[in-house]
């Protein structure tokens, strides 16, 4: 089976001169395994923009602004989703990206990347088992408790860093990823851990 073409995703901060090249194979960024009747038509969309969103994490960058992140998903839609794969060619995807500007930032970043992970590693199982009640149901649980782990692991963080990491959060696609893995925003579920969490402390 042959490989598929490379993406180069060419980082850049407009504030600055600041650039950097990542190359990637498609297959690292882009979904296409989903069965197309068991899934709805912009998931493979969400969880493509969010293994973009996390390989710019793993560099402590986001994307610049929500302009950006909905650029992103048109190129994503336009250049491949709607080509028959054995058509994909290379790309070079210019992006605006931003790094964080203080330790407060980091950390948001970072407990977005905590939620983020499970999110992308969920998603698979969560929509195969679409046409299983039972094993649907067990998965969604599943991604339920370990968004809660995550968030439970700094309760206090999440509280009082809230209007931070709602910032960074617009950037990303987490909040419609998982309302449709699960039925419920990211939004909510983090807000119902964090008030359950700290009236533990």
């Amino acid at each position: 089976m042959a490989s598929r073409p490379e993406i180069e995703l060419v980082l850049q901060e407009p504030s600055t001169r600041w650039t950097l090249r990542l190359p990637r194979s498609a297959d690292d960024l882009i979904v296409t395994s989903f069965d197309p009747q068991s899934v709805s038509d912009d998931l493979p969309t969400l969880l493509s923009v969010e293994r973009v969103n996390a390989a710019l994490s793993a560099l402590g960058v986001t994307l610049h602004d929500e302009a950006e992140l909905g650029r992103l998903a048109r190129i994503i839609n336009t250049r491949f989703l709607v080509v028959p794969q054995e058509r994909w060619m290379a790309e070079r995807l210019p992006i605006r990206v931003s790094r964080p500007p203080d330790r407060a930032a980091v950390r948001a970043i970072g407990a977005i990347q905590d939620v983020r992970a499970p999110v992308i590693v969920s998603a698979t199982r969560i929509s195969a088992a679409r046409r299983d009640t039972l094993d649907r149901h067990e998965a969604e649980s599943e991604l339920t408790d370990r968004i809660t782990t995550a968030v439970n692991t700094n309760p206090v963080m999440w509280s009082r860093l809230f209007p931070l990491v709602s910032k960074y959060l617009g950037r990303t696609v987490l909040d419609a990823l998982v309302g449709q893995l699960i039925g419920v925003p990211l939004a909510d579920v983090v807000r119902a851990t964090v008030t359950g969490a700290l009236r533990r402390v």
